[in-house]
């Protein structure tokens, strides 16, 4: 019985505690109309990766983003903040610095090319590209950028991106570890741990 009410306590606490947290979480949104130039692109949340393998940070990938439809269509990015093609990062916790060049290409839409395949979506930077060692972190900052107005954008794009991302190099490699969007919260999980040892104690008991 114990148990039973420890569970009950646990869950209606997670249920509470999740509906708080629930709005930080990292996603990757598309709103609006790309034919008028309305469309936006935001990360909601700071998202922060790990190296696993050297070399320059290049784009940011959206894994499967869209079943690619014959074409690829390439955007320049303006930043709503700073009026600019850029994104912030920062790198080992370091202060904040700008990439510029910032684009988004609808699909890769070429054979495979190391890890981009022809159904994934990229954020692209060209200058200002820094160099990244294994064991560096590097975190993308949150923000929302304004699409140029491009009429051959898939228009199902719009909504929120789920799936795995990563950071590549000029070459298509993934240069870090996969990070799942919309992130689950880190308390959330820690919650969900807890559930799951009070529910083996009490099938062990």
């Amino acid at each position: 019985m114990k148990a039973t009410n420890t569970m009950a306590t646990l869950t209606a606490t997670l249920i509470t505690f999740g509906s708080l947290v629930g709005g930080a979480n990292a996603a990757i949104t598309v709103s609006g109309l790309f034919s008028d130039g309305s469309a936006d692109i935001s990360i909601t949340q700071d998202i922060t990766y790990t190296v696993t393998v050297g070399g320059v940070f290049t784009g940011l990938v959206l894994d499967e983003w869209l079943t690619y439809d014959g074409s690829q269509q390439t955007s320049g990015l303006v930043d709503s903040n700073r009026n600019s093609y850029s994104v912030e990062i920062s790198i080992n916790g370091m202060i904040n610095q700008l990439v510029n060049g910032w684009s988004f290409v609808e699909n890769h839409g070429l054979a495979a090319f190391n890890d981009l395949t022809i159904n994934d979506g990229y954020f692209a930077a060209s200058t200002m590209r820094p160099t990244l060692m294994v064991g560096d972190t590097i975190t993308i900052r949150a923000s929302t950028w304004d699409v140029d107005s491009i009429s051959g954008f898939n228009q199902a794009s719009v909504g929120t991106f789920s799936g795995d991302t990563f950071l590549i190099s000029s070459n298509g490699t993934r240069l870090t570890n996969i990070v799942a969007v919309p992130e689950p919260s880190a308390s959330l999980l820690l919650g969900l741990g807890a559930l799951g040892l009070v529910a083996r104690r009490k099938r062990t008991s």
